[in-house]
């Protein structure tokens, strides 16, 4: 451990500042800090007063149809190839 009248190398300077003490807070720094701790409660709240968004599909119309046309046509294909068969 290096003692406090020893000479620090400039590239480790900063690790030794930080250790020995803190550094003082610009006044943007802090008001930025204040204003942040001010709006932490407003985040997920209820009563934000914000219009509510409509919402979105996640998939379109579209795609959900030729999702459905696959499907159900895969499974009629499927009944009416095993009918001819003859399987259960």
């Amino acid at each position: 451990m290096r003692g406090y009248g020893e000479p620090v190398a400039p590239e480790l300077q900063w690790l030794f500042e930080a250790v020995e003490g803190t550094m003082p807070v610009s006044r943007k720094t802090g008001l930025k800090s204040a204003q942040y701790e001010k709006n932490v409660g407003k985040k997920n709240s209820a009563n934000s007063g914000s219009k509510k968004k409509e919402q979105q599909y996640t998939v379109g119309p579209v795609m959900l149809a030729v999702f459905l046309f696959v499907v159900v046509g895969s499974a009629i294909v499927q009944i009416i190839s095993s009918a001819q068969r003859g399987l259960p």
